[in-house]
Order: structure tokens, then C-alpha cells, then sequence
């Protein structure tokens, strides 16, 4: 297996996948995935959601209980991309990872990777690093 480390810069939408030789010296761009859902309003989402009625008391409640939508769609992208990684990481690409993105997805993320890449998990940085250039999101992992 290759030495290399791959590093994940990743938000609810977007992940830049870069790929370094050399100990985290360089960075090169390997791949971006995308997810266009999370980048959907609440109410976009929400379109066929379930109906609200009137309570017998005051006020409304909703049909089908409470959700996020913008929530369960981050999901969906960290399930992905957790998915992508192992694959990856099965085939040989990286031996070391690095990820970048912010708290809340970071946490949806790490539920998602697979007892393989977490234990060659090198490194987390809970900050929002997407659409940095490679060299400002080296000097994060530095």
C-alpha cells in the first residue's frame, strides 16, 4: 500500500479530496464530490413534507414528526463520503487521512468512516476550510 495521505476538506455540500506524498508538504487535487441537496433551503426541502393540523388546545402540530431537513441531508453527504473513503482506502490510495470540516459535520462524519480509516485517521480540524487553496489549507494541518 502507498504511504500517502489523503485529506478531506469537507462541509455539508462539498468535499475536496487531496492527495500528498510527502508528509503533508504539498497537497494535490484528487476529486471533489458534491451534494447538491444540502445546499437546498429548509422550505425546498420540505415541499412534501407531511401536513400540519390544528390541536385541540392551541396552536399546530406536524404530521410525522420533527426533522431537519438540512440536517438529514448532511447525513446523507457524510454517509457518502465516509462510504467513498473506505472504498478508497480498501483500494489502496491513501495509507494516512486528514480531515477537515466544520464541528457539526465533522461529528456526522466521524459516525460515518469505517473502523479502517479511522484508525489511520492522522488528524481532525473542526474549522470550515472549504474553498481554500491548497497551500492555506496545509498551513491548518501544519
Amino acid at each position: 500500500m502507498t504511504e500517502a495521505i489523503y485529506v478531506v476538506v469537507a462541509d455539508s455540500s462539498h468535499a475536496d479530496i487531496y492527495l500528498s506524498q510527502d508528509k503533508l508538504h504539498s497537497l494535490e487535487l484528487q476529486q471533489t464530490l458534491e451534494h447538491a441537496a444540502s445546499r437546498q433551503t429548509a422550505q425546498e426541502l420540505e415541499s412534501d413534507r407531511p401536513g400540519r393540523a390544528a390541536s385541540s388546545g392551541r396552536g399546530y402540530h406536524g404530521f410525522g414528526g420533527d426533522h431537519d431537513p438540512q440536517r438529514q441531508q448532511a447525513e446523507v453527504f457524510a454517509r457518502q463520503l465516509g462510504h467513498f473513503l473506505h472504498q478508497a482506502h480498501g483500494e489502496g490510495r491513501f495509507a494516512r487521512l486528514a480531515i477537515a470540516a466544520p464541528p457539526q459535520f465533522l461529528g456526522q462524519l466521524r459516525q460515518h468512516l469505517s473502523k479502517d480509516c479511522e484508525q489511520v485517521l492522522l488528524r481532525t480540524v473542526d474549522k470550515h476550510l472549504g474553498r481554500l487553496d491548497a497551500s492555506a489549507v496545509l498551513a491548518h494541518f501544519a
